[in-house]
């Protein structure tokens, strides 16, 4: 029996090595830590943090033949691995099919700010929708996707009639379509430029939801000198992306009270300059905004949100693969009894 079981494990072992050979794969990894203090204007509070970034990877590029690829992330997330990419992709000539869990159109990143897990304005000025599963069809730079929906909605989630609690919620909620997101983006050696647009719609409580955004943006490379700058308007947009501009990264959805639904208008825009001085060191400058219109719901106690984003790191290269990020920056909330979180520290990162 002993000699039975080591002769299948020696086939499976030379079958799967024969799989495996078959295709070319790129392994790659980064480790990455944050150390930041933090200064909260509201709890009056200097906090110190040093922590795994989510950020840190490891993955894989899979060549299967001359029409298939492929390729997976795992990330660190809340200390626990979870799966940030998995796709696989067919080129038919005329375009590209991909299938799986991947980047969204609806996303055009422009800044590198670390603080607070590689942040990159993030809801703080950046449309950022991350990563969602998706159907995505290529052709050349025309890009179109069915995503994932969301279906989250802003509500009054305490059951005490005499008070507001905030919260979201999707329950009622009932889906017929994907969210529909497309692309289309254009680059040269010095000048890059792309517009995107996403569209989902669903019942909450027989009142109808619909969210939209329409994004642009632009940057110009001369010499050692990068400009960027994005800009994006919509509605419900926190179906797409979340916002933050509370300090709780959850805003942006629609809002149901009253037994009818209350749309809430958004925009934001970032602005990021970059310099490289030498191999070793370079300079990143980046201002992020956004700004939410409630109308005249009254859960969240305003008519409005908005919050202001801005940041300086310096990049330092000590080897290949090795980099250091010092950043000081600020996250100011804006109105009565919210936060503004004053921050300083740095991003340690070694990619293999």
């Amino acid at each position: 029996m002993k000699f039975k079981q080591l002769t299948v494990a020696a086939v499976l072992f030379f079958v799967l090595s024969g799989v495996a050979s078959a295709a070319e794969w790129k392994f790659y990894g980064t480790a990455s830590i944050n150390t930041f203090w933090a200064d909260s204007d509201l709890n009056d509070t200097t906090q110190f943090s040093q922590v795994l970034n989510p950020g840190a990877n490891i993955g894989a590029e899979v060549q299967a033949s001359d029409s298939v690829s492929g390729g997976f992330e795992y990330g660190t997330e809340n200390g626990s691995a979870n799966i940030v990419t998995l796709w696989g992709q067919w080129d038919f000539g005329a375009g590209s099919l991909l299938v799986g869990q991947d980047e969204v159109l609806a996303y055009q990143g422009i800044s590198g700010q670390v603080y607070d897990d590689d942040r990159a304005l993030d809801g703080l000025g950046e449309f950022n929708p991350g990563e969602r599963a998706q159907i995505r069809l290529t052709f050349g730079a025309f890009e179109i996707a069915a995503v994932e929906p969301n279906t989250q909605i802003a509500e009054d989630t305490d059951t005490d009639p005499t008070t507001t609690t905030p919260g979201l919620s999707n329950d009622g909620s009932e889906v017929k379509i994907p969210n529909i997101q497309v692309r289309y983006t254009f680059n040269n050696n010095n000048f890059d430029a792309g517009i995107a647009g996403g569209f989902g719609s669903f019942d909450h409580k027989d009142e109808d939801v619909t969210s939209y955004v329409a994004l642009a943006s632009i940057g110009v490379t001369v010499n050692r000198f990068r400009l960027a700058a994005q800009g994006w308007f919509g509605q419900n947009v926190g179906n797409i992306a979340a916002q933050d501009t509370r300090g709780e990264g959850e805003n942006g959805f629609a809002i149901y009270e009253g037994n009818r639904i209350h749309d809430v208008d958004a925009w934001g825009t970032a602005l990021v300059a970059q310099m490289v001085v030498n191999d070793m060191l370079s300079l990143e400058v980046g201002y992020g905004y956004v700004d939410l219109d409630y109308g005249n719901a009254t859960l969240y106690r305003n008519d409005s949100d908005e919050v202001h984003s801005y940041y300086l790191s310096v990049p330092v290269t000590l080897a290949e693969g090795v980099s250091i990020v010092p950043e000081v920056g600020v996250i100011d909330y804006n109105e009565s009894g919210q936060d503004e979180v004053t921050y300083g520290g740095a991003k340690w990162q070694i990619e293999f």
